[in-house]
């Protein structure tokens, strides 16, 4: 139980300059006054809470009967949905072989164009060298074949000068 501080305060300055029995009662009536209406206050407080509790259950006990009845129609609901989701499921996962299925069988053709391209290029490289190679062989026959010549020229031309040196010099010796 609760005395306010102003009354504590009076009490014990009553006490300090001897106040008579009288006006100290009358200082606790009003205490206990003070006192009683507050546990009025305080049983109607409670009270108004207890009523209100009851109606928050009897409110609370409603709405969980009303969401058993939701939930066993969301069950209903959710089972037809679950049907269908696993339709579209199983859809889904056939249309996703299907369209992987495409997507293998278009880049095996890739592939096999990237391989063809690459064997053609190194085909070509090859047929390059060799025709270089080749190209190369004939000209260097062709340099050769000229150089011969020209030497077989020189020593032709020289073969000459030395049968005309010869014959002049059997000439003159005929002469002499």
């Amino acid at each position: 139980i609760c005395i306010s501080n102003m009354q504590r305060r009076m009490h014990i300055r009553g006490i300090r300059e001897g106040m008579k029995v009288k006006e100290l009662v009358f200082i606790l009536n009003e205490a206990l006054s003070d006192i009683n209406l507050r546990l009025h206050g305080l049983r109607a407080h409670l009270l108004r809470n207890l009523i209100r509790s009851h109606v928050h259950i009897l409110e609370a006990q409603q709405q969980k009967q009303e969401l058993v009845l939701n939930m066993a129609s969301a069950s209903k609901d959710l089972k037809a949905q679950q049907q269908e989701w696993t339709v579209e499921r199983q859809t889904y996962t056939d249309n996703q072989k299907r369209l992987q299925k495409a997507e293998d069988e278009r880049r095996s053709r890739l592939n096999l164009r990237i391989l063809r391209r690459m064997l053609n290029s190194r085909l070509l490289a090859s047929w390059r060298s060799w025709h270089s190679v080749k190209t190369e062989s004939q000209r260097q026959g062709i340099v050769l074949e000229r150089m011969a010549l020209r030497m077989h020229n020189v020593l032709l031309f020289k073969a000459w000068l030395s049968w005309i040196a010869n014959t002049r010099e059997l000439q003159r010796q005929r002469h002499v």
